[in-house]
């Protein structure tokens, strides 16, 4: 096994899915077009709840077990310049 500077990535196999590729090369470009698409609609999932978590107010936040701290960290992720309002 090579170090890592001289490991070439292209030449290792890829899995994608449910889908075996013997190098980076052969994976078909629909299948790094669903791949993009598929990242892009879970980081605008992520958005969105980090976004719902925002306008829940301390008391919604100890219901469902979470603290005001660890929800502004988690909102910052999306919302970097965010700073609560109710506390």
């Amino acid at each position: 096994m090579g170090t890592i500077d001289t490991m070439r990535f292209q030449d290792q196999s890829v899995r994608i899915g449910t889908q075996n590729f013997d190098a980076m090369d052969m994976v078909p470009f629909r299948t790094w077009g669903k791949v993009a698409v598929a990242m892009s609609v879970a980081k605008l999932q992520k958005r969105r709840t980090r976004y719902n978590l925002m306008k829940l107010d301390h008391h919604s936040l100890h219901d469902i077990g979470i603290s005001v701290e660890d929800a502004d960290i988690e909102i910052r992720k999306s919302f970097p310049m965010y700073v609560r309002s109710d506390s």
